[in-house]
């Protein structure tokens, strides 16, 4: 559905794990073929059964991929979509929901510049952060159990920030403007500059990024075929 800037089946050989500092050229499934990397020596997600297939299982200390290669995390302007428009969700299966987890995110805390976050908040609940200049940031209301599979969707169409979880509309919070270009990394399963505090602790499968804001039936068909 329209204009796809991520799609990660992140598909591989179950109970392996991923190999230090390479890059996974077949984890962007879109038209425009990210190249992600495993984050080093001590990071590496291995591949865990997912909703279809295979997703990938963080440890919730050093675990997450990132735009870039061979260990070396990068920008990606793929993932900056700028304008009034984005989506954002995955399936999410935690094995700490009480914790602050990435779970999708474009920031670069040291230059100041965010572009979106969506991640588990230490209440269990679902939030999204998109950034004109200025945090615009909404929480869910739904408290999400621990072993659990949730198809989690963050979207923004320049008025409203919404949170879907299993197909349904979960929050709303009214936002506005341009979301800002980030000069940092996009990362699945992490958070840039949070430390282990940030990581995410359980499986993560079918990760999208779009730069449309994704209807509410557009979101249920989703959840609807993938459960």
């Amino acid at each position: 559905t329209g204009d796809i800037r991520l799609m990660a089946p992140l598909n591989g050989t179950l109970s392996t794990s991923t190999a230090a500092n390479t890059t996974i050229t077949s984890a962007d499934a879109s038209v425009k073929l990210n190249p992600m990397t495993t984050s080093g020596a001590e990071g590496q997600p291995a591949y865990a059964t997912g909703v279809r297939g295979t997703g990938l299982q963080f440890d919730g200390v050093n675990d997450y991929l990132c735009t870039g290669t061979n260990g070396t995390c990068a920008d990606d302007e793929d993932l900056d979509t700028g304008g009034t428009a984005l989506s954002v969700g995955a399936w999410i299966k935690s094995t700490n929901t009480l914790s602050n987890q990435g779970i999708i995110q474009k920031d670069d805390i040291s230059a100041g510049t965010r572009s979106y976050v969506f991640y588990l908040s230490g209440t269990g609940k679902v939030n999204f952060e998109v950034n004109n200049g200025v945090s615009q940031a909404g929480s869910g209301n739904s408290v999400l159990s621990n072993n659990t599979w949730y198809f989690v969707v963050g979207t923004y169409d320049g008025s409203n920030t919404k949170i879907y979880v299993n197909g349904s509309l979960d929050a709303s919070l009214a936002a506005s403007g341009n979301i800002i270009n980030s000069t940092g990394r996009f990362m699945i399963g992490g958070c840039n500059g949070c430390g282990s505090s940030g990581q995410f602790s359980g499986t993560i499968d079918e990760p999208f990024v779009t730069a449309e804001a994704l209807t509410p039936s557009q979101i249920k068909h989703m959840y609807e075929v993938g459960k």
